[in-house]
């Protein structure tokens, strides 16, 4: 897919910074992170915003989406550096998440983004553990009788600190991309 748009020198400073600072609250802004970092040539924040299945695709390790990812920014020609102009035109619900097609002119692209449950917990000294949930947060957290369970079994966990103090625990759902494909190749 080469989509032809006029370059510029650089993407506008909010551009690199959403590069810098990626936001996964939604697939919207999920997907927009994305496009800055394509544009800004960020190949760290492309990754963080991958998805784990899109990681396995690519072999799961940074160092391969790097050799990798030279097979994307060809697909997509000079669209890359400009990837921050496309704008959300629709979103459609799939079985695997939400595809965004995103649109600039009569060029168009389409980000599968999908959502991951993870828990992050911080000890007083400052450490920091966290993993995906291997199950729905349905079934991670519950209340019963104005008591809240949390039921996390996870192989991190065995090598926390006993008596540790826990200063903070976040269960959270992130927005990541699973696939990118050309919009006309996306039935709707």
């Amino acid at each position: 897919m080469a989509m032809l748009i006029p370059a510029c020198a650089s993407p506008p400073t909010s551009v690199q910074l959403l590069a810098e600072h990626p936001d996964f609250k939604t697939p919207e802004t999920a997907g927009r992170s994305f496009l800055a970092a394509l544009s800004c040539n960020n190949s760290r924040t492309e990754y963080i915003c991958m998805a784990e299945g899109l990681k396995s695709r690519y072999g799961a390790t940074y160092d391969k989406w790097l050799v990798a990812r030279k097979e994307l920014l060809a697909e997509l020609g000079s669209a890359v550096g400009q990837a921050h102009r496309l704008e959300p035109l629709s979103t459609q619900a799939d079985a695997e998440g939400v595809w965004v097609i995103w649109g600039y002119g009569p060029h168009e692209l389409g980000l599968l983004m999908t959502s991951q449950d993870f828990w992050d917990l911080e000890i007083s000294n400052g450490e920091k553990w966290g993993s995906f949930l291997t199950q729905p947060i349905s079934e991670t957290v519950s209340v019963n009788n104005r008591e809240l369970t949390i039921k996390l079994a996870d192989p991190l966990l065995r090598g926390f600190p006993p008596q540790a103090d826990v200063s903070r625990f976040i269960i959270e759902t992130e927005w990541k991309v699973l696939d990118i494909l050309p919009a006309e190749r996306i039935s709707r």
